[in-house]
């Protein structure tokens, strides 16, 4: 077994591989959400649950927010771009289960900005936690980095006890003073 941290270069970290499958759940879940059923959103925000329970805390959850909010607005941009270049007046293309084309093509485009509106925040929201999170892991690193080194290389305490030494009395005579030995302590530091 090595001695080098896990966090070499050209490998990937489990935070990096929990946030990457955070985002394709988030991608699969916000494609789901808005084209098969809403109530797809169950299945995903179970998967969302497990995917912040997981460690390092919050990443994979990070990922699906991302994703989720990169695949409302993908899917909102498309559909008003397939609406407004369009001949008809009326937008004969919608997601089933997002914004609906209404009645004419303006009635669509108000409703589309309310939508795209959500997925930008809910992509804003992702890129937050994800930075948080990113954060949190570095300084955490840091820390186990600062104590790994204190424990290898400790720093110099003075001792605790006091140090007795032994000198030779200088009010006894030279005979005596090779014999007797008097104890004096150090001051404390």
């Amino acid at each position: 077994m090595s001695d080098k941290p896990a966090t070499r270069r050209g490998l990937i970290t489990r935070g990096q591989a929990l946030w990457v499958c955070g985002l394709a759940v988030g991608l699969i879940g916000g494609w789901a959400v808005l084209t098969i059923s809403p109530l797809e959103g169950f299945a995903e925000l179970v998967l969302w649950v497990w995917l912040a329970r997981q460690s390092p805390r919050y990443v994979g959850l990070a990922g699906a927010v991302v994703g989720t909010g990169i695949s409302w607005a993908v899917l909102i941009w498309t559909a008003t771009a397939r609406c407004t270049l369009g001949s008809a007046p009326h937008c004969d293309f919608s997601i089933p289960y997002g914004p609906s084309p209404g009645a004419n093509l303006a009635e669509w485009q108000a409703n589309w900005r309310d939508w795209m509106d959500y997925a930008l925040i809910i992509l804003v929201i992702g890129i937050v936690l994800t930075l948080w999170t990113y954060r949190r892991i570095r300084r955490a690193a840091a820390a186990a980095i600062a104590d790994a080194a204190d424990a290898a290389n400790p720093v110099w305490q003075p001792p605790t006890t006091p140090i007795v030494q032994t000198r030779p009395d200088p009010s006894d005579s030279p005979a005596k003073s090779a014999s007797s030995t008097s104890k004096v302590e150090d001051p404390p530091v």
